[in-house]
């Protein structure tokens, strides 16, 4: 107890491709050194890694157990400079398979191929215990390490799943639930930890916005941050953090970096190494989401757990790439009220822009870029003559600390 510590956030890679045709997978491979590169005693991956059901694209879910396998081993090898060395958890995303609504074969093949490429703790590996209902598989039985939690240091993490207890598509925000036995569980451990922090940590909101650019039919779909923590069963969730000091809650799926305060809780959207998901942006409801209060640029989020403190940084990972751009000119912005950014001149090195106003402005070195106009996508335009902030990879992008309470 008391000892100082560092972990790292890593969300949504959405490995869809099963080789790295045309260096595909090389910025990836990038940003793992950098992360890796980091002092860090554990790394928790918070979900849609394996992208076992395609990550929306039927052409690349998988169609067997043993395409399923492939999938996980990837995503071994992509991250083997971290997971070599560092320990690591692992959270279930919406896109790794094993949703309950979805189909039952992806449901099997997603959970074998989890447990058999990945270790997360089961019920009697830490004292926090977890799900002990279990698997079975060809007569076979074993802990299905969907949820769990332990502590280091002066902190307690508690990771939730919301996919295998939610028994139908969610068409509302009401519809998502950790169900009786999960939600019991995760208020034992937050009432029974002594720890000066505690952190829940959950792919998405069990709840968030409604709003999903890929829907055909009106749904729920977790999106969202603070803004959304009194939606569903995340109010109940909410609560039960006031209740007993967690302060912390971690998740991804938004494809963004984000951090928004809800009722003396931090709400922190952990950001994604690469090929971040411009085209959402101007779409309805993200303003509802976010405003312009979040940070799109690929990227990993850093903490630093001591007594007195928590410490989180967002350290930029590489550019941009998305539609019309090719990875080496895409720039990385922050989408500000209006789509307006930061226009600037060319400047020595790797050209990449950043926005005004941010909050902690004395990070950033650089020239500037004038004279030009970068279009954003859908909706988005910079504005000729505006001065922006020229950030590279393994910058950091924004952070904050947090005195213990």
């Amino acid at each position: 107890m008391g000892s100082r510590f560092r972990f790292a956030l890593l969300a949504d890679a959405h490995l869809i491709r099963d080789d790295n045709q045309d260096g595909w997978y090389d910025p990836l491979r990038r940003g793992t050194n950098l992360v890796a590169a980091e002092d860090l005693d554990f790394v928790v991956f918070l979900g849609d890694e394996s992208c076992i059901d395609g990550s929306g694209n039927s052409l690349a879910a998988v169609n067997s157990q043993r395409e399923a396998d492939t999938r996980y081993a990837l995503l071994r090898r992509l991250y083997a400079p971290i997971l070599g060395s560092i320990p690591a958890f692992f959270v279930l995303g919406n896109h790794d398979g094993e949703r309950y609504y979805r189909h039952p074969h992806l449901l099997r093949w997603g959970a074998n191929a989890r447990k058999r490429y990945l270790l997360n703790p089961g019920p009697t590996t830490y004292p926090e215990g977890g799900e002990h209902n279990g698997w079975s598989e060809s007569g076979h039985w074993s802990p299905l390490e969907n949820y769990y939690a332990w502590s280091w240091g002066d902190a307690t993490f508690v990771v939730l799943d919301p996919f295998r207890y939610t028994r139908n598509m969610p068409r509302v925000p009401e519809d998502w639930t950790l169900g009786d036995a999960q939600l019991r569980w995760a208020a034992k451990v937050l009432r029974l930890s002594r720890s000066r922090h505690k952190f829940i940590i959950c792919h998405h909101l069990v709840g968030g916005g409604r709003w999903n650019p890929a829907a055909t039919v009106a749904g729920a779909y977790g999106r969202g941050g603070a803004r959304m923590a009194h939606l569903g069963e995340q109010a109940q969730l909410n609560r039960l953090m006031q209740r007993y000091g967690a302060r912390f809650f971690l998740y991804g799926h938004d494809h963004i970096f984000a951090h928004g305060g809800r009722d003396d809780i931090e709400y922190i959207c952990g950001g994604r190494p690469w090929r971040m998901s411009s085209n959402w942006w101007g779409n309805p409801g993200w303003a509802a989401l976010y405003g312009d209060e979040f940070l799109g640029v690929a990227g990993y989020t850093v903490f630093d757990v001591s007594p007195e403190r928590v410490e989180l940084r967002y350290v930029v990972l590489g550019k941009n790439p998305r539609e019309g751009f090719k990875w080496d000119d895409a720039p990385m912005y922050r989408v500000q009220h209006g789509g307006v950014i930061r226009v600037a001149d060319r400047v020595r090195g790797e050209p990449t822009v950043w926005v005004p106003h941010d909050p902690t402005p004395d990070l950033f070195q650089g020239g500037t870029y004038r004279n030009r106009t970068i279009r954003l996508g859908p909706g988005w335009q910079g504005k000729v003559g505006d001065e922006v902030r020229v950030v590279h990879p393994g910058q950091v992008a924004y952070q904050r600390s947090f005195p213990t309470s």
